[in-house]
């Protein structure tokens, strides 16, 4: 079951990268007979947050198509080719934009909790990372919550408190929060 504080969370789902090194189709590609994308988004309903944007890129229609889609908010990303973060910066501003529609007020909306920050290429991302980063101590001021992976070198999902928010708007590049993170 989802941890109830979950739900005062958002999700940004990066789906807009060609995927060229993959040789492109990435997050449509199957496994276990399923797109790689579907996988990711199983995680996050899993772990119960409650509102969720995907920004997909130029491969839109490819993905809408592909995907089983369950109330996820689609938005798309004119500039994909300005790299990770100008994904960032067009979610962060589609789930503000969604919680304004709902009414959502800002002391329990995402923007009152955290934002994941998710990378739709990562089908194996476990329900139970999101719901340890949700509770994790952090002292005030601190902007993000990294989870820590004993056989893997990687730092995602991330979840983007509020006071990491203005870092999302001056990420710049392919690597998006990586550089920020890592300083």
């Amino acid at each position: 079951m989802a941890d109830p504080a979950s739900r005062r969370y958002g999700a940004i789902v990066l789906a807009a990268g060609a995927g060229a090194r993959f040789g492109g189709g990435k997050v449509v590609a199957p496994l276990d007979g399923r797109p790689i994308l579907e996988h990711v988004l199983g995680a996050v309903r899993a772990a119960g947050i409650a509102r969720t944007v995907v920004v997909l890129g130029r491969d839109a229609d490819r993905v809408e198509a592909a995907v089983a889609w369950d109330g996820e908010r689609r938005t798309m990303n004119p500039t994909p080719e300005a790299g990770l973060s100008s994904s960032l910066r067009v979610g962060m501003t589609a789930l503000e934009r969604l919680e304004a529609e709902e009414g959502v007020d800002e002391g329990i909306g995402a923007a009152a909790a955290g934002v994941f920050i998710v990378l739709g290429d990562q089908p194996m991302v476990d329900p139970a990372v999101f719901r340890a980063l949700a509770q994790a101590e952090v002292r005030d001021g601190i902007g993000f919550v990294v989870p820590r992976y004993l056989a893997a070198d990687s730092t995602n999902p991330v979840l983007v408190l509020p006071a990491g928010r203005p870092w999302v708007v001056e990420a710049t590049g392919d690597r998006g929060l990586g550089p920020i993170i890592a300083a």
